[in-house]
């Protein structure tokens, strides 16, 4: 039963995106490459918000770098077995966005800048988790 509830809420949240995700998946512990960033890319704004919490946790620079700005308030990253971690990554993403984006202002790099977040991606973001929360 788990297993459906899942596959059915990654259909919600990917609409015509399932193929993307499914090439998308990946070990967790291999390192990202261009490519992976791109077919998170396809998925939209969450596949964007995905780039960018596996980019800052990819370094101690990183997290470094990103804890100094949010003042210590990390993102939980995603994961293709719970759905709910969509759930997760977005509730705290959304209070953190000023700091998202002060941290593309200063860190960006050529693989990152692609994923920056517009103000149209934050509003869809924003109503996919307003819409998740009414299934939890």
């Amino acid at each position: 039963m788990g297993h459906i509830i899942n596959l059915s809420a990654q259909s919600f949240l990917f609409i015509n995106q399932a193929d993307a995700l499914d090439e998308s998946k990946s070990d967790s512990e291999s390192p990202i490459t261009l490519s992976d960033m791109e077919k998170y890319r396809k998925l939209g704004p969450l596949g964007k918000l995905h780039n960018f919490v596996v980019y800052i946790g990819r370094t101690p620079q990183r997290k470094q770098q990103w804890k100094l700005i949010s003042r210590g308030k990390l993102i939980s990253r995603d994961n293709g077995t719970r759905w709910n971690s969509w759930e997760k990554m977005l509730r705290e993403a959304i209070p953190l966005q000023k700091c998202i984006d002060r941290y593309f202002d200063q860190y960006s790099d050529e693989y990152l800048c692609k994923d920056r977040l517009s103000d149209e991606d934050w509003v869809n973001l924003t109503k996919v988790n307003s819409i998740i929360k009414l299934y939890k």
